[in-house]
């Protein structure tokens, strides 16, 4: 996942796991920044 968000441009990833839907998945909040100039 963090790699899809570096290849469309992003910088700074952040994944913060908020908590388990069931034992293969987990909610998140994910966050990242457009670099300036983009």
């Amino acid at each position: 996942f963090r790699a899809s968000l570096a290849d469309a441009g992003l910088e700074h990833v952040e994944v913060r796991e908020t908590h388990r839907v069931h034992g293969r998945a987990a909610a998140a909040i994910i966050r990242a920044r457009k670099p300036a100039g983009r």
